[in-house]
Order: structure tokens, then sequence, then C-alpha cells
């Protein structure tokens, strides 16, 4: 009887130490979403076991605390085997996002203009650019509201093109070529070219950078050792052969728990035959 008794405390104090340890495990990845790194992969383990201990003190069962050991070895073994949740030697990553919007206003005779190059600046950490994913869409200003006209997402195999067609200019009836596009890793430029855009048309770029943690807080849209930007809505060519009014809006965003968090802004408005590249200055 006396065994069998031993055995049922032995039991229910391996149950408490291994509920203890799981808890605390819980607790600390919902709270600091550990573990990201060898070292909090084993402060996380050392943590839980102590709390199964701190149960085996209190209930006077040494087979709470044995049964700690045995879960914390368990996880420093199990973890890293199956490469979760963080991956040994991965350098830890966070997201940045630009939006920079082409508003062409009018044209000289309200008609449209063709061979259209859309460009801004990348965000940069002392002239180093991280690679970004890039996604477009074509709008319409009317009187008071902006419309999406049509979408298109970056793929490997090229653009994908999401119609939406919620109102569109007058004079559009089909969607816009894609002649060109690329980055420029020299000039640190996301260039678009398409082959005709109309008065009230505005192209909006979405850019998404992943960048290491730690470089992060130096990342920014200012041009080297300058206080300003660069982006532009010219032509291919020369010129346009008319002169055109155009708004650029350059703004750079950082992902937070209830939305985007506005890091930079640029932007400029100018009359011009759109033949250069135009500086965008801080909001």
């Amino acid at each position: 009887m006396g065994k069998k008794k031993g055995k049922l405390s032995a039991a229910l104090g391996a149950t408490a130490g291994g509920l203890a340890w799981a808890l605390a495990v819980l607790l600390l990845n919902r709270g600091l979403g550990w573990p990201d790194s060898w070292p909090t992969l084993v402060a996380m383990g050392g943590l839980a076991f102590l709390a199964s201990a701190l149960v085996s003190r209190i209930l006077r069962k040494p087979w709470a605390a044995h049964a700690g050991v045995v879960c914390a070895l368990a996880l420093l073994v199990a973890c890293p085997l199956a490469g979760w949740p963080f991956q040994v030697g991965r350098e830890k990553t966070v997201w940045r996002y630009v939006e920079f919007s082409a508003y062409l206003l009018e044209t000289e005779d309200n008609g449209p203009i063709d061979n259209v190059i859309i460009a801004c600046r990348l965000p940069a950490v002392n002239n180093e650019i991280f690679g970004p994913r890039v996604a477009w869409g074509l709008y319409y200003l009317d009187e008071n509201n902006l419309w999406l006209e049509t979408a298109f997402e970056g793929r490997a195999q090229g653009w994908v093109m999401r119609e939406v067609w919620e109102r569109v200019h007058p004079d559009r009836t089909k969607p816009p070529e894609i002649l060109e596009d690329g980055i420029d890793q020299e000039i640190k430029m996301c260039a678009l070219v398409i082959d005709k855009l109309y008065p009230r048309e505005v192209v909006k770029l979405e850019i998404f950078v992943e960048i290491p943690e730690k470089k992060a807080g130096s990342l920014s849209l200012r041009e080297f050792g300058e206080n300003y930007s660069g982006g532009c809505l010219r032509s291919l060519g020369d010129n346009f052969g008319k002169k055109i009014r155009e708004q650029l809006i350059l703004r750079f965003w950082k992902p937070v728990e209830n939305g985007l968090l506005l890091l930079e802004g640029y932007q400029r408005e100018l009359e011009f035959y759109g033949e250069f590249s135009a500086k965008l200055y801080p909001i």
C-alpha cells in the first residue's frame, strides 16, 4: 500500500510540475514572443524549470522539479531540431512600407500623355538598399474622391493584374500597358513605365522593404547627406511636347500594432514639360 501511495504521489508531483512548466512557457511566449534566439530559448527553458521547481517546493513533491527538468531539456532539443520558432543563425528582420503617389493633375491640351515614367527613391542605409516587393495601382481622381481603376501585383513570372474598375477616366477603354519596370541599384530608384496616362489619373506605388532589425532605425528616404528625397512622373523621351501639372507625394511608414506610423513624408507640385526627375521636400 505504501509503494502505491508513493507512486501516486510521484505521479501527481510530476503532473503538477509539467503543468507549471507548460503554463510558464505559454505565458512567456504570449508576453514576450519568445524564443527568437538561442539565449532566449535557454532562458525560457530555465525560467519554466524554476516555475516547476517552485511548485515542487510548495507541494514538497520532488517529482515536480524532475518533470520540469525533463520538459526543459525536451524544449532545448526539440526546438532546434524542428527549426521552430526561430531559425538558428538567421538575423531578425522587420518590415517598412513606402507609398508613392504621382498625380497627373492636368495637361496643356487636356489630353493624355504617352510613355510615362513613374519612379521614386527607395529607402536606404548609407546608400545600401534592401530587396523591395512592389505593387501598384491606377486611380481616377474626380471632384471628390480617388477611385481605384486597376491594380497590379509583382510576381516572379511578371505582373499580375487585378481589374477593379470602380470608376474610370471617361476616355480610358483598357488597362495601362507596362512597357518597362525595375529597380536601379545605382540611383536607388524603383521605376515603372506605362503606355498612357490621362489627366486626373493617379499612379500609386506600394513598396514593402524587409530589413535587419538593427539597421531599421537608420533607414531613410532622404538622399544621402541631404534633406530631400526624389521621385518623378515624366516622359520616357525628352518631354511630352506639352506642359503638364503634377503632384508627387512620397511617404515612409513603420507598421505598428494599430496600423502605420509615418516616419517621413515628402511632396512637390510642379508645372513643366516632363523632362527631368524632381527633388521632393519634407512635408
